[in-house]
């Protein structure tokens, strides 16, 4: 039967599996998908700015009540998206599912903690993964324009205009221009840190941040060593800017939920 657009109630279940279905109708379905997805960006943006009013609680519960029942390709991208606000789900027999991934996702962050912990100290990853699959896109075009994931939308409050290194991996440069278009970052610099590179240009992206050359530093820590990270970590202090930690990947989601992180801690305001 036909489905409801995103927005529209009651929304139907879409259940046939996508690799069922013929080339037009899954081209149909990714862009149905895409629309519900974008309404989960808006309504947990809108959360963000005001995340006690009653009215901005309800109206995302609904919508991500909504979601679970619309999306198929796209469901697991819900829990990573919305962790930030775990605490609306707490409750409700509509929200079982997505309780239970947050805690698998609890759960697997102590383990590669566990895990990083036990690394030894000179190891480091040669190439890029893949970003992890259930990483949100981190913008959706629809009709009306384009609607960016709320932690990049959020962490564009301090990045826009600045300086930011990326240290670790080997550095893409799609993937660089991407992150510099979407966080507005007046520069992003790229330095790899593997075990070809050896120390010589991690020291220079250390003496490179103690000349101030930068406002962020950004941590790819699936391939750097303990050694590499230290090095910088004296010249971040000394010049006293955040340093965000991305355990996985290399995504634009990530480096901004990283950045976010790095900002809290430090307690900046935007310039």
């Amino acid at each position: 039967g036909a489905t409801s657009a995103p927005g529209d109630a009651p929304l139907v279940p879409l259940v046939p599996a996508a690799e069922t279905l013929p080339a037009r109708d899954r081209e149909r379905l990714h862009k149905a998908e895409q629309m519900m997805l974008a309404e989960v960006y808006r309504e947990v943006g809108r959360w963000l700015r005001t995340p006690g009013e009653p009215a901005a609680v309800e109206a995302l519960r609904r919508c991500v009540a909504q979601a679970l029942d619309y999306l198929v390709e796209m469901k697991g991208k819900l829990p990573r998206l919305l962790e930030q606000c775990a605490d609306v789900f707490a409750e409700g027999g509509d929200f079982r599912w997505l309780r239970k991934q947050f805690q698998k996702r609890r759960d697997e962050s102590v383990l590669q903690a566990a895990a990083g912990d036990e690394q030894p100290a000179d190891a480091t990853a040669e190439e890029p993964a893949e970003e992890p699959a259930e990483e949100p896109a981190a913008e959706i075009d629809v009709p009306s324009g384009t609607v960016r994931h709320p932690s990049v939308e959020r962490v564009r409050e301090w990045t826009v205009g600045k300086r930011i290194l990326l240290l670790g991996g080997t550095p893409d440069e799609t993937r660089r221009r991407k992150v510099e278009e979407l966080l507005g970052a007046r520069l992003v610099e790229w330095t790899p840190a593997g075990r070809s590179e050896g120390m010589g240009r991690v020291q220079q992206a250390a003496e490179r941040v103690l000349a101030g050359s930068y406002d962020f530093v950004v941590y790819l820590l699936g391939f750097l060593s303990h050694k590499a990270t230290g090095k910088v970590d004296d010249a971040v202090q000394l010049q006293d800017i955040p340093a965000a930690r991305v355990r996985r990947g290399v995504g634009v989601v990530g480096i901004a939920e990283a950045l976010l992180a790095a900002v809290s801690a430090t307690r900046q305001a935007p310039a």
